[in-house]
């Protein structure tokens, strides 16, 4: 049985850590010219608290069918990098559309985690960023906390380009995607290292 209140009592409502995270990435989406609506993520607030402490953070991403990866970076500015306008390149690399809009969980120190990895080491280990995936969060991390993703170091992408693969970093502000080829996957990098991401809905969830 619940507990009476008393006459002229305040109930406070606890913050909504969820609610907060999907109303400023709304607001981000629709204030950078994508209309997107963000649903409210299935967690609780000791969930999102432990994984900001371990450094990890949520992000939406949309189905492609609202926003396509072409239009987001048209959205931010950056509608003339080779990856968008580009389509001789563009046809060598392995597009991942999503079906449906999703949270995803990702590491966002500044730095790229695990150098000195091999990309090839790294797909053993953990689920390395799609492009799109990463230009979400290079995008929403940097305007929610002026913390650039990668801007001494760079991550390796999960999407291919031809034989090759893409990685990412940051240049001046601006997200900067490249690429290695074949022979390049097995070796080790001084400053290449690999983000984890994990969608949310397959995360065991705090009660």
């Amino acid at each position: 049985m619940l507990p009476r209140m008393r006459k002229g009592e305040v109930v406070s409502k606890k913050h909504d850590l969820a609610e907060a995270r999907r109303a400023e990435i709304e607001v981000w989406y629709r204030g950078s010219g994508m209309d997107v609506a963000v649903p409210v993520p299935n967690v609780f607030n000791c969930q999102l608290k432990a994984w900001a402490n371990l450094g990890k953070a949520i992000f939406f991403i949309p189905t492609s069918s609202v926003l396509t990866y072409e239009r987001f970076m048209t959205a931010v500015g950056q509608g003339n990098h080779w990856t968008v306008k580009d389509e001789a390149a563009r046809a060598k690399i392995g597009w991942e559309p999503v079906e449906t809009g999703r949270w995803f969980l990702l590491e966002v120190s500044k730095d790229s985690p695990r150098l000195k990895t091999s990309r090839k080491d790294l797909l053993g280990q953990i689920r390395l960023p799609s492009l799109e995936e990463y230009a979400v969060a290079y995008w929403i991390h940097q305007a929610l906390t002026g913390v650039r993703l990668n801007p001494s170091t760079w991550c390796w992408l999960r999407a291919y380009f031809g034989l090759g693969a893409l990685l990412a970093n940051d240049n001046a502000g601006q997200l900067h995607v490249s690429w290695f080829g074949a022979e390049d996957l097995a070796s080790s990098f001084e400053v290449g290292g690999g983000r984890a991401v994990e969608p949310v809905e397959s995360l065991p969830l705090a009660a």
